[in-house]
């Protein structure tokens, strides 16, 4: 699985950073967000690992994690229970979400350049 925001780009990238920061409607019908989807496409037929953003004035929570495909109204959660929830300071979370756009540039001019990556980016699509 790959996170949503390795293998998006340009408004793409903003809108999963808007999605995760609850700041634009979640690409599932049902509302949960996608966290990790397929490494080859992307597609949320693949499958994804997803969870219920609660964001209040002082935290983010990701919660009740679960499996699912966007074809099928069933989440699979007995997979991953026992996994979270997870909770992040809302200010820091909101900081590191900050970093994505210069990390994104990094990336792309890395590609641009030809040099090798990391061995840990070689798995991307």
């Amino acid at each position: 699985m790959a996170s949503v925001l390795w293998l998006s780009a340009g408004s793409e990238l903003g809108l999963e950073v808007d999605r995760l920061q609850g700041r634009a409607a979640s690409s599932l019908d049902d509302g949960r967000v996608p966290l990790y989807v397929c490494p080859e496409c992307g597609d949320l037929g693949c499958g994804a690992l997803t969870a219920v953003v609660v964001i209040t004035s002082d935290q983010v929570v990701w919660q009740d994690l679960g499996w699912q495909v966007d074809y099928q109204d069933e989440v699979d959660l007995e997979d991953l229970d026992g996994i979270g929830p997870f909770v992040f300071q809302r200010a820091q979370y909101e900081a590191a979400f900050a970093a994505v756009p210069v990390l994104d540039a990094y990336r792309q001019t890395e590609q641009q350049s030809g040099q090798p990556s990391p061995w840990w980016m070689r798995w991307r699509r």
